[in-house]
């Protein structure tokens, strides 16, 4: 029984899948040597398979790269803002109290 290639580029979804696959990282160099060996080897056309694969990965990885470290800074910046508005919640709760206290003790002193 034959066994058919999963990272290939024949139809949409595979090629979306086998783009998907290289992007993780997951045996991109097996899929790079299949992409080469199909334009005839490294000697002729297959080189700009190769070079296609390399940019691809680089620029992929580069993109998602940014995509996470944007939605952690975004996280940290979310948290960092809860954090100061709890901060400001209490000082503003101390405020009121001491003023609370201020205002018995001139009602005290008043009387």
């Amino acid at each position: 029984e034959a066994q058919s290639k999963r990272s290939t580029f024949d139809n949409l979804p595979q090629a979306l899948l086998t783009v998907f696959q290289i992007l993780t990282g997951e045996d991109w160099n097996a899929v790079m040597y299949d992409g080469i060996m199909a334009y005839w080897g490294p000697s002729s056309s297959g080189m700009i398979v190769c070079i296609y694969f390399i940019i691809l990965f680089i620029c992929g990885n580069y993109i998602l790269l940014n995509v996470f470290l944007a939605i952690a800074v975004d996280n940290l910046a979310d948290a960092e803002s809860l954090n100061t508005a709890q901060k400001e919640e209490a000082e503003e709760k101390e405020r009121k109290k001491i003023a609370r206290k201020e205002s018995l003790e001139n009602k005290k002193n008043n009387k």
